[in-house]
């Protein structure tokens, strides 16, 4: 049985797992994101590429996440997909319309770094920019 099967219209849930062990956990909680990550993919006029989804703890420290990321609960880093000819200049455009339009979806934790948007599903609501 493959394993590389959609968990949204355009998200796989080999997306999402760690790089180094293929490890995965489903909760509702992963659900819960994932549901907003496609929600996100679909207002945006651009294809959003997964960066780093779960991370086994051996991952994250290898990766230089905090000690208690959200990553290995669940958490994305996502950015826009490249697209042949567009400029750093037009990049940071769809970045910035990506992160305000993932604020409206109001994930629990949301950061925005210079190339990628972190989002997670936090009780608590937290913003910053790294």
């Amino acid at each position: 049985m493959s394993i590389n099967k959609q968990v949204t219209d355009h998200f796989l849930y080999t997306d999402c797992m760690c790089p180094c062990c293929d490890r995965l956990v489903i909760t509702p909680l992963f659900f819960s994101h994932m549901e907003k990550l496609e929600e996100l993919r679909q207002i945006c006029d651009f294809p959003i590429m997964i960066n780093s989804g779960h991370r086994c703890p051996a991952h994250n420290a290898i990766v230089g996440g905090v000690l208690r990321s959200w990553h290995m609960k669940f958490a994305t880093d996502t950015r826009p997909a490249w697209v042949p000819g567009m400029d750093d200049e037009e990049y940071l455009k769809r970045l910035e319309k990506m992160y305000n339009t993932a604020n409206k979806l109001e994930f629990g934790g949301l950061g925005k770094y210079t190339t990628f948007i972190h989002s997670d599903m936090r009780p608590v609501r937290a913003r910053w920019t790294g």
